[in-house]
């Protein structure tokens, strides 16, 4: 298997994409229906654990 080497800057590049973009999904809102998805799975757990 042949090997790709990447030039530093395009290297650096990426790398400032993916953190920009990864920032970006860290910064967003969560949506509501995850919202709700994730009370009702406590709340079975709640249940279930009594």
């Amino acid at each position: 298997m042949t090997e790709i080497v990447l030039d530093q800057r395009i290297q650096e590049a990426i790398g400032k994409s993916l953190k920009a973009h990864y920032d970006d999904l860290i910064k967003a809102p969560v949506p509501d229906r995850f919202l709700v998805l994730l009370a009702e799975l406590e709340a079975k757990e709640r249940r279930d654990g009594q």
